[in-house]
């Protein structure tokens, strides 16, 4: 999981080149339901939690991929924001 700046316009340009892609949290946890009456903090002093969960996306990242498939993720958020991506 990452914070990206256009995460909804880059999590479509991903899926679109066959990466799966998620939003977990969409909701700060405060700001859900079964969380309402029971958050102990200041809901007013939550702002980069509330920032956080506009631009969190989890990208793939499991026993599976291999190193072809992570450079090719790699290439691909390179290729959204617009810069060249250099394999190591």
């Amino acid at each position: 999981m990452a914070t990206f700046k256009q995460r909804d316009k880059l999590k479509r340009f991903l899926i679109e080149n066959n990466i799966e892609v998620k939003i977990h949290y969409p909701k700060p946890l405060h700001k859900q339901k079964a969380a309402q009456s029971n958050c102990i903090f200041d809901k007013s002093k939550l702002k980069n939690v509330e920032k956080q969960a506009k631009s969190l996306l989890t990208i793939p990242v499991h026993q599976f991929l291999n190193e072809n498939h992570m450079h090719f993720i790699n290439k691909k958020i390179y290729e959204f924001y617009g810069k060249i991506y250099k394999r190591d």
